[in-house]
Parts: structure tokens; C-alpha cells; sequence
């Protein structure tokens, strides 16, 4: 029997048998311990058998338990593989996770780059001059948005270069056209026989022509960008200068006005004309003066009104004689012949 077997099996030296076999509702547990005499080395002379009967929850439970503890030391068995397991996994994505980082920031790194590349290299075209540069946004983000900035940017410098170009053609036309009117002016006053001064508001000689300098004997170095009281400050010119004063603190438009000027080499009778120069809103703007020189015309005038009394006083001469001369006529044809006899 199964008992007979442990009895020969403990007697066989074995340190301790233990079997389980089951019983109606739960198991039985066998246990066999050798029994050996005082003296060691001996052969076992009996066994002690136990018998401990587990009912079948218990059992369960210690199935249970051992089943537990089974898995435990074969988890406990592959603690390393599994650590080296989740140890290369982790770093798989870790790795993964890197790259994919990377990648991304490559590739978000390229969504900016390349653009702010093309934006400075349309900076610089348009350094150059090329307003004609159209740079395509491709993206609604700020990158995008930066890039229609730009194109709007250009756009808006050509436009004000085309308005600027423009404008420098016309000032330059103007400037032409200026320019044609003061040489036409310079030249109308060089040819003209009566001197010319203009005066700016601030009391400067701005021009002279050359009648003017010929009747004043001063050059255009000695008045231009001058005060008229420091060219007309000579004693002999101040008649000119009180002149000019009147017209200036005065607010009417024009002055004519006849004077003898006392010239160190000369007398001179002078026609001045003052005109006093506003802009469109009435404001003073300078004087313009023109000086007749009627010295010539008043020495012409002189010449015939004596030329005048002269043939009167001639005439009044003449009309005496004219009687005695037909008398004496008169006698000679009456007497003639009898003087000849």
C-alpha cells in the first residue's frame, strides 16, 4: 500500500518524505521521519508517520499560495531579462523620441529659416534697388504674415518711388523753368537802361543791375546780401536811403518819386520808383527800385527850350525889319533911274 511505500522509503535514510493525497473534501498530508539510534551512522530503526488532514478551502488557498509563490521565483528567475526588456524599450523611445524631436525641429527650423532666408534675400535685392521682388507666403501663420508686411512694404516704396520720380521730373522742370526766367531776367535787367535794385524783406540787396551800378559807381560785390542803409550809406546817397525808409514804414504800394543826387563827379536828376513787393496773403516781401536817370533828358529839354527862345527872339527880330527892307525897295525902284541920270 501507499503507506507501506513511505514506511520503506523513510527506512532508507531519507531525512523526510512528505506526500499529499486526497481525502473526500479536502487532503490529506503524509508525513515520514527516519528515526535513527543514539550512535550516528547507523541505519534508521523505525519511521514516525503523520497524518494532518486540510480541509478543501484551505487547500485551496495554500494552491493558490504556491501557484503564487511559483510565478514569484520564476518572475524572480527573469527579473534581469525583463529589466533588460523594459530597459531596452525604454531607450527605443527614448530614441524615438529624440529622433522625432529632432526631426521636428528640423523641420520647424526649415519652416522658419528658409522664409527669413528669402525675406533677407529680398532685403537685399530691394537694397539694390529691385522694388519689382514678390515673395509668396505660403503659410497664415506670423512667418506668413511677416511675408505679406514685406510684399506690402515693397509695393508701397515703388509706389512712393514712381510719386518721388515724378515729383523730381516736375521740380526739375521747375527748376529748368526758374532758371530760364532769372537768366531771361538777369538779361532784361543787364539790357535795361534804367538801374534796377530789389531789396528782400529783410532789408538786403538781393540784385543790381548794371545801369545801377554805372549811377551809384558801386560793384555787386559791395551791395549783394547788403543792407541798403550800408550801400546807401555814402552822405551823398541819402536822399536814397530816406527814401527807401519812408517806403518801407509806409503801407502804401508804389512811390515816385524826382531827386538831385550831388555825385562826387556829377549832379544827377533821378525819377525813383519804389513798388513794394506782397505775396498772395498780403505779406511783405521786399521792394523793387528803379532809377530814370533824366539828367540827359533834362539837358535835351534844356537845349531845345533854348533852341525855342532863340528862334523866338530871332522871329521878333525879323518882324521889325521886314517894313524897311519893302521901303527901301520901294525907293530904290522909285529913284533908281534918277540916280542913274
Amino acid at each position: 500500500t501507499e503507506d507501506s511505500k513511505l514506511v520503506q522509503e523513510g527506512l532508507k535514510g531519507e531525512s523526510s518524505i512528505t506526500k499529499i493525497q486526497s481525502a473526500g473534501k479536502g487532503e490529506l498530508i503524509k508525513g515520514v521521519v527516519p528515526i535513527y539510534p543514539a550512535g550516528k551512522g547507523e541505519k534508521p530503526v523505525g519511521v514516525v508517520i503523520v497524518n494532518y488532514f486540510v480541509p478543501l478551502s484551505l487547500v485551496t488557498k495554500m494552491a493558490e499560495i504556491s501557484s503564487t509563490f511559483a510565478e514569484y521565483k520564476q518572475l524572480k528567475m527573469l527579473k534581469n531579462p525583463i529589466k533588460t526588456s523594459y530597459f531596452i524599450t525604454l531607450s527605443i523611445v527614448t530614441l524615438l523620441i529624440i529622433f522625432s524631436a529632432t526631426w521636428f525641429g528640423f523641420y520647424l527650423a526649415k519652416e522658419i529659416t528658409v522664409p527669413v532666408q528669402k525675406l533677407a534675400n529680398g532685403i537685399h535685392e530691394v537694397a539694390n534697388g529691385n522694388l519689382d521682388l514678390h515673395i509668396e507666403a505660403g503659410t497664415d501663420d506670423e512667418i506668413g504674415s511677416l511675408m505679406n508686411s514685406f510684399n506690402k512694404m515693397t509695393f508701397d516704396l515703388k509706389a512712393s518711388k514712381s510719386m518721388l520720380e515724378e515729383a523730381n521730373i516736375g521740380l526739375e522742370n521747375t527748376n529748368i523753368e526758374l532758371d530760364q526766367r532769372r537768366r531771361y531776367m538777369e538779361i532784361l535787367l543787364k539790357n535795361v537802361g534804367a538801374g534796377v535794385i530789389s531789396i528782400d524783406k529783410e532789408g538786403r540787396v538781393s540784385t543790381i543791375n548794371k545801369s545801377a551800378e554805372k549811377i551809384f559807381g558801386i560793384t555787386p560785390e559791395q551791395a549783394i546780401n547788403k543792407s541798403y542803409n550800408e550801400v546807401f550809406a555814402s552822405e551823398y546817397l541819402n536822399g536814397v536811403k530816406k527814401l527807401l525808409e519812408e517806403v518801407t514804414c509806409s503801407t502804401g504800394g508804389t512811390i515816385k518819386r524826382q531827386i538831385r543826387l550831388s555825385l562826387p563827379d556829377e549832379t544827377l536828376t533821378l525819377l525813383i520808383s519804389v513798388a513794394v513787393l506782397r505775396d498772395e496773403d498780403k505779406n511783405y516781401m521786399g521792394l523793387v527800385v528803379v532809377f530814370d536817370d533824366l539828367t540827359q533828358l533834362q539837358k535835351a529839354q534844356r537845349a531845345e527850350a533854348w533852341r525855342e527862345v532863340a528862334r523866338r527872339i530871332a522871329h521878333e527880330i525879323k518882324n521889325p525889319l521886314t517894313p524897311i527892307k519893302l521901303s527901301a525897295q520901294r525907293l530904290r525902284k522909285r529913284y533908281l533911274n534918277k540916280f542913274s541920270d
